[in-house]
């Protein structure tokens, strides 16, 4: 993370915002110029960050931070190692404040914060693809790759630099109240919540306290502030209510005839989406390279997010047009490769049952005779084995063809989909399996759906592969 405000990246600041002791420090103003918690990836005049996890703990390895030519080392337990170090009480929380600190100095405009269960990321993408033709794409900053943790979001503030004027930033939650540490971290301008599902129900317990956790984004926004809601979302009146006691601006976005941004006349081919949606009596016509319904809520989630920080909509929507998935970021996400008949839909990035749902509702929009490639959903509790079946059942009543399943917990998934259902003990078996369908023109269209563990990426790689070398 290279930094250019480098006045503000000093010892002195960093002691001072974290509360922390000096330890063998000659120049208290000396400045670090980057930041890491690996340390295998520090460079000369780094900070490197001591952090304590599950499977390791990043003070065994000061000693080779040090010597890969780190600087200073923020620790919870002084080591003696000869390189300056920062005692602090508990080093993720100190990168949160420094990383808080730094993000109130910076010469951000307007910093947006998005989460949701589900179009998260698309929409922080979507969001940065339409500032960055608004203005210019130097003065806009996005959250990289998956950096939307309580460590992800600090690294991500620590990113901003002198040019950055806008910053879109991604929280992600798989527990009670991490998004509400991640807004007072962030502290944004603009707050989007794109859907409320049934994800990661292991650490939230249900659906309420998913919608809980995703409204606490709010607690970072100051008075007055715009928050971006989902008419449509379980949770929209729980959230009504949270944005009324913060005294917050509600924007609504929705199929909802209520929504103040009303989505219509949704029409999808094999490549494109368009839609119109209405704002105060004016009608929008939008078009993007997209597939999905739910693509479409989250352009229209984007267009009010960019509206809210103080765009207009006429000069938002023409560049949409060109926004391609995978060229700004979002690999794995719907993602079409031709078939023979066909389209290879590669959705392998993650599932949870909405999303899931979602993407056999595309897959049958496009498809004459559909093949579901799914791997196991994680992270849903104990209903998993019932959602594996329900989602069985719902791609048999959508009337998806054959349906292929990789994972213990979607082993059961053939005999609630019935015929023309197979489950697979590796990922090759389950790709050979597709191929001979394609191959026979037994199916046109094939999605591959999944969670991360389940790698189903090494499906559509395989699948790719084959094809190629017929």
């Amino acid at each position: 993370m290279k930094n250019t405000l480098h006045k503000l990246w000093n010892i002195q600041n960093l002691a001072k915002t974290t509360d922390g002791e000096m330890v063998n420090i000659e120049d208290a103003e000396q400045c670090f110029n980057a930041v890491s918690t690996d340390s295998r990836t520090v460079n000369s005049g780094s900070l490197y960050i001591a952090i304590a996890g599950d499977n390791f703990d990043g003070h065994d390895f000061i000693e080779s931070a040090y010597q890969n030519g780190a600087t200073l080392a923020l620790v919870s337990t002084v080591s003696d190692c000869a390189i300056s170090q920062i005692k602090v009480a508990d080093t993720r929380l100190a990168l949160a404040s420094f990383a808080s600190w730094y993000r109130q100095n910076s010469q951000l405009k307007k910093l947006l914060a998005v989460t949701g269960s589900n179009g998260k990321t698309t929409c922080k993408n979507l969001i940065s693809f339409m500032l960055s033709n608004y203005y210019k794409p130097e003065k806009v900053m996005a959250t990289p790759g998956n950096f939307n943790n309580d460590l992800g979001v600090p690294r991500t503030l620590l990113g901003l630099k002198q040019q950055h004027e806008f910053a879109v930033v991604e929280m992600g939650a798989n527990h009670l109240h991490e998004i509400d540490y991640l807004s007072r971290i962030a502290q944004p301008d603009v707050a989007l919540i794109t859907i409320a599902a049934e994800a990661h129900l292991e650490g939230f317990g249900s659906l309420a306290g998913i919608i809980i956790t995703k409204g606490e984004i709010m607690n970072g926004l100051a008075k007055g502030s715009p928050i971006v809601l989902n008419a449509d979302s379980p949770g929209f009146d729980t959230w009504l209510k949270m944005a009324a006691e913060r005294e917050l601006k509600v924007l609504s976005f929705g199929k909802s005839k209520q929504a103040d941004f009303s989505l219509f006349n949704f029409e999808q081919d094999k490549e494109h989406l368009a839609f119109e949606f209405s704002y105060q009596d004016k009608t929008f016509p939008v078009k993007l390279s997209m597939l999905g319904e739910h693509n479409a809520m989250n352009a229209l989630a984007s267009l009010v997010s960019c509206f809210a920080a103080g765009c207009k909509l006429e000069k938002l929507i023409p560049p949409l047009a060109n926004f391609d998935l995978e060229q700004d970021g979002d690999k794995g996400r719907l993602q079409q490769t031709k078939l023979p008949n066909g389209q290879l839909i590669d959705d392998s990035y993650n599932a949870n049952p909405s999303s899931v749902k979602a993407g056999i509702d595309v897959l049958v929009s496009i498809s004459q005779h559909p093949l579901l490639c799914i791997g196991a959903m994680a992270e849903i509790g104990e209903t998993s084995l019932q959602e594996h079946a329900n989602i069985a059942r719902y791609a048999k009543q959508k009337g998806v063809k054959f349906l292929l399943s990789y994972g213990n917990d979607a082993k059961e998934m053939p005999n609630h989909f019935g015929k023309q259902a197979f489950w697979f003990a590796s990922h090759k078996e389950l790709a050979d399996k597709a191929i001979s369908l394609i191959k026979d023109d037994l199916v046109d269209s094939c999605l591959v759906k999944g969670s991360r563990s389940a790698q189903m990426e090494k499906v559509v790689a395989e699948i790719k592969l084959k094809l190629r070398k017929s």
